[in-house]
């Protein structure tokens, strides 16, 4: 499917900057198709020559459904996702993949183009020109296997990745003028390869659900934590989190905004370079939405975003130019009255400050000027831990500690407050425990005070730490065990008919 040219998204401001004309999200469409829809398994397709665009489902009953049509087609296996291209063709195949083969049917001549089984099933598919094939490939992600076939069904492409392909896409990611394969999976991996060779590995914070590419260069992401971002090449433009999930991710309206979906039916569209918000959508109520596509079911002019319940609900969303101008005031006063009560705080305490005698500065107990907080890592080989020590100069106690840190604590934070001080209570020891391998940002805050102040100061500062942080070298002298290698299978034929051969 092509997209539109580059749309820009004006807003025009009166003389005085106050009043803005900004494009809204539409309702346009709104039907149900009285049949409960599986996930990831809803796409837009032109099924005919010079035919128009139709929806294309699969219902609970594993039937493909195409919309204000009669058609239906039964699969014995289990589907898991579905797409549609041009594979040779002026108008579009439709692609099944279930739970052992992946088959590509052409609805206008009711025949099958080819059929072929895949171990382990499809997950998820990416179509299009890789590297320097010079036809269109269909793309298959399966359980740690990648297949690629050509129009004529002919198997032209096969590599491995870790895990579990969870999501794929075709971006080029190099600005080569050659499209690249990127790859997510559960093990928390994005993996982009260039032809059948991976190039590299990004490493993020949970499971990778959802990728999608939004310009040429740069493809979008999501991850089952609520988690969205954009990378360009190897840079991370920017990434939000939220409590639901994101459902899909289209390149819309521009190469310059994109669109996400999320579970609830709320709807964004942002910058793709900074992740700004330009417009957004929410429903009254929470729904269940397990898919979205772009589609031109009436104007073929004119994009709509669709999106489908579980419950088989449709609504479908044009992006318009609002007919009424936004007064822009009340929000333009609540930032500056917000801006204000802040300035106007932080004058309170310096006027506080100067009022007060030295002996009521001695009541609050305060911390030296200079003081400073050190920290540092290591390995506690008992506890298998990695320790962060914290420590504060001049002997002010530390009374707690906060720390931010994406997919290393539940709910992403941490709160440390000691049972009992110890000493001056200058020194804390925290014990980390990483899931994986991998780099992190620590975002901490230390809060200090005497023991018995009521009044706290927040220092705060962010630490790095590294890919393999937890690992610590072992000397022969310790007491330790070493691990005894062996292999364990469950083995079904008879012992006769089993040779072994090692070393």
């Amino acid at each position: 499917m092509s997209y539109d040219d580059d749309v820009n998204i004006p807003k025009e401001k009166d003389e005085d900057g106050k009043l803005e004309n900004v494009m809204q999200l539409f309702p346009v469409h709104n039907f149900a198709i009285n049949q409960r829809i599986m996930p990831k398994c809803m796409i837009s397709a032109i099924l005919e020559p010079n035919g128009q665009e139709r929806l294309v489902m699969v219902s609970a009953s594993n039937k493909v459904l195409v919309k204000d049509t009669e058609i239906s087609l039964h699969i014995p296996d289990k589907i898991r996702c579905i797409d549609a291209a041009p594979l040779g063709t002026k108008y579009d195949l439709i692609i099944i993949g279930t739970e052992s083969q992946v088959i590509v049917f052409d609805v206008y001549q009711n025949t099958t183009v080819f059929q072929r089984d895949i171990p382990d099933g499809v997950n998820c598919f990416a179509i299009g020109i890789l590297a320097d094939f010079k036809t269109s490939l269909v793309i298959c992600g399966g359980n740690c296997a990648i297949w690629g076939f050509d129009p004529t069904g002919k198997d032209v492409y096969w590599t491995v990745t870790g895990d579990v392909v969870n999501a794929m896409c075709l971006c080029d990611y190099d600005n080569d003028g050659e499209l690249e394969l990127i790859v997510g999976s559960p093990d928390f991996e994005i993996r982009i390869f260039k032809r059948d060779l991976m190039r590299t590995e990004l490493t993020e914070t949970d499971a990778v659900i959802g990728l999608a590419a939004v310009t040429n260069n740069c493809f979008a992401y999501a991850l089952s934590n609520g988690t969205i971002g954009v990378y360009k090449g190897e840079e991370r433009l920017w990434r939000i989190k939220s409590k639901n999930i994101a459902t899909s991710m289209l390149r819309f309206p521009s190469d310059n905004l994109m669109t996400a979906i999320w579970n609830t039916g709320k709807i964004d569209i942002r910058q793709v370079t900074t992740g700004e918000v330009a417009t957004k959508d929410q429903p009254q109520t929470s729904l269940n939405i397990v898919g979205a596509c772009l589609a031109s079911l009436t104007d073929p002019n004119q994009k709509a975003i669709v999106i489908v319940t579980g419950e088989g609900k449709v609504t479908g969303y044009e992006l318009r130019e609002s007919k009424e101008l936004v007064d822009r005031t009340p929000e333009i006063i609540r930032e500056f009255g917000q801006k204000k009560h802040n300035l106007m705080m932080e004058l309170s305490n310096f006027e506080q400050e100067d009022q007060m005698t030295e002996a009521e500065k001695g009541k609050e107990q305060r911390i030296p000027i200079n003081t400073v907080v050190n920290s540092l890592y290591y390995v506690n080989k008992d506890e298998r831990t990695l320790n962060l020590v914290l420590e504060a100069s001049n002997e002010v106690c530390i009374r707690a500690v906060v720390i931010f840190a994406e997919g290393m604590f539940e709910g992403e934070s941490h709160i440390w407050i000691p049972t009992k001080i110890e000493g001056n209570g200058d020194k804390v020891t925290i014990p980390l425990i990483p899931e994986k391998d991998v780099q992190n940002d620590l975002h901490i805050k230390a809060l200090l005070g005497q023991i018995d102040s009521a009044k706290l100061h927040v220092f705060e500062m962010s630490r790095l730490i590294p890919q393999f942080a937890r690992f610590a070298f072992m000397s022969n002298t310790e007491d330790w065990e070493k691990p005894k290698p062996y292999v364990e299978f469950a083995l079904k034929q008879r012992n006769q008919r089993v040779s072994f051969r090692g070393n």
